[in-house]
């Protein structure tokens, strides 16, 4: 209880104790603990697209934008003809 935040303790530690002792009292937690270091169970995926980080920067967003719409404006002009 001397960790618990509404005590002034600190909430990640409290967190941490928490989970230990459900990986300790609940058999999936403790099953998920063995099978991959953690009692929640597995991680989620997660999934991105690879853009070089120039493209996603902030500084160049109308420049990206801008080469964007050129692409775009070029591509329905030459659909067009």
């Amino acid at each position: 209880m001397t960790h618990h935040p509404d005590k002034g303790g600190d909430p990640e530690v409290f967190t941490e104790i928490a989970k230990a002792y459900e990986a300790l009292t609940q058999e999936e937690a403790r099953e998920n603990w063995e099978k991959y270091g953690k009692p929640d169970g597995p991680r989620a995926a997660s999934f991105g697209i690879a853009l070089p980080s120039w493209i996603v920067d902030k500084n160049n967003s109308f420049w990206v934008l801008g080469a964007y719409g050129l692409v775009f404006i070029v591509g329905l002009l030459i659909s067009y003809h």
